[in-house]
């Protein structure tokens, strides 16, 4: 395929169609570099490629260029049909370029657009510290009896993470961070 494709940009280089195939043919061989030139080609004739922009917009998040990811991004916003898409890459690139609150909004929008994200949000919800100390009501009288029944007891991995989870609830990372690596070794014995 890229033998023909080449030779339609040896008769016209600038052939939107036959960059935008050579490009993806490339894409598909996983050499992002020729892909790049291509896809860039097409851009400059259509600057809103959908497909070309989109695909350039993924080759530079996998390189970590996510100003440049961004930049294509822009270019289909606008059109592009995939909005959940569109929102989580703006997000994940606006958070590793420290634009942090402009990540949590696209990154909201995305997971909001989710056929099950009512599920989701209550699930979430039912995780926050303020649900669970609401639940374990004291934590200190909840800790004594999870340490005496490990010491006790042969006990899960179920009692042992919920442990760990209250030592971090308490501020003592070290010491949950300590429980689970043993329990991880006596798992492993």
């Amino acid at each position: 395929a890229l033998t023909y494709f080449n030779e339609s940009l040896s008769i016209n280089k600038n052939f939107t169609e036959g960059n935008f195939y050579t490009a993806l043919s490339h894409y598909n061989l996983e050499d992002y570099n020729k892909a790049e030139k291509h896809f860039l080609k097409v851009i400059y004739f259509d600057k809103k490629h959908l497909k070309a922009n989109y695909l350039l917009s993924t080759i530079y998040y996998l390189q970590k260029e996510y100003a440049k990811a961004l930049y294509h991004l822009e270019n289909i916003k606008d059109i592009c049909e995939d909005k959940i898409f569109i929102n989580k890459y703006y997000g994940f690139c606006c958070y590793f370029l420290g634009r942090y609150n402009e990540a949590v909004d696209y990154l909201t929008a995305a997971l909001q657009s989710q056929p099950n994200y009512k599920k989701y949000r209550k699930f979430l919800e039912s995780l926050t510290f303020e649900k669970k100390m609401k639940e374990i009501k004291d934590i200190d009288k909840e800790i004594k009896v999870l340490e005496s029944k490990i010491t006790k007891e042969k006990t899960g991995i179920r009692e042992v993470t919920k442990l760990s989870m209250l030592y971090i609830f308490k501020g003592k990372n070290n010491k949950a961070e300590k429980l689970l690596l043993e329990a991880k070794e006596r798992m492993a014995s």
